[in-house]
């Protein structure tokens, strides 16, 4: 936990089967009003339907006191979202694939937490390249941008999904907020070197988390955690929860 920050802030994440606490959240009381301090535990897991996966989701959520979820690949419609009922959480912004099954990105957040969407990330959405919605944590002090990016791996899209992504850095930027949290499934192995990559977050004054491995089975870290803040107040770690 950092000290002496009025945008104190406390994460959690979670990518693919994967889950990635960066420290332990000491309250249940983010951005309610009038407070001065943030504490945040925030997730992100690749959920692979969460239709199927509601009772094991719920029992995550609880374990590890999340206050906001980005899932992706939910594998759900826009006509079902209606339908996802997760106790004590709510969906706060989402996108469905339009043209084709699966895929898909949706945060929750619990239900005592202040926040709202940021429609103009939902709309930089395209099916399979760079799937995305993001949301604004607010509360008198501070502000946090929480974005959540899904891409398929598919080598012809990757140009694409730089253009997208870089679009997203964009409009984050425009919003003048204090701390920036990307992540998401972006298939694009994080312990390879890539200059685009790099260079593009690096003008951002982004950085990776965590660099571990997030797939045993390939031995990859295509699941990422980027954010600006300080790296000497985040401790992360990678715990494979079996979703």
């Amino acid at each position: 936990m950092a000290s002496g920050n009025s945008c104190e802030a406390v994460f959690s994440s979670a990518s693919a089967v994967t889950h990635y606490p960066m420290t332990k959240p000491s309250n249940d009381n983010l951005l309610k009003k009038g407070s001065s301090k943030v504490d945040m535990c925030v997730c992100h897991q690749n959920i692979h339907s969460v239709k199927n996966k509601v009772e094991e989701l719920e029992i995550f959520l609880k374990m590890e006191n999340v206050h906001v979820m980005c899932l992706t690949e939910t594998w759900l419609r826009a006509n079902e979202l209606e339908f996802l009922k997760i106790s004590q959480y709510n969906v706060v912004t989402s996108y469905c694939r339009q043209t084709i099954a699966c895929g898909g990105v949706l945060i929750l957040q619990k239900n005592n937490i202040f926040s709202s969407e940021i429609r103009e990330l939902r709309m930089l959405s395209v099916d399979q390249v760079f799937e995305c919605c993001g949301i604004m944590l607010v509360n008198p002090t501070c502000k946090i941008i929480v974005v959540c990016v899904y891409r398929t791996p598919d080598p012809s899209n990757l140009n694409l999904f730089f253009e997208k992504l870089e679009h997203c850095l964009i409009l984050i930027h425009r919003k003048s907020v204090n701390k920036v949290i990307i992540c998401g499934d972006l298939n694009i192995n994080l312990l390879i070197d890539n200059n685009a990559k790099t260079r593009l977050f690096e003008s951002y004054l982004m950085q990776p988390a965590f660099k571990e491995i997030t797939r045993l089975c390939s031995g990859t870290a295509i699941d990422y955690i980027i954010t600006n803040f300080n790296d000497t107040i985040i401790n992360s770690e990678v715990s494979h929860n079996g979703f």
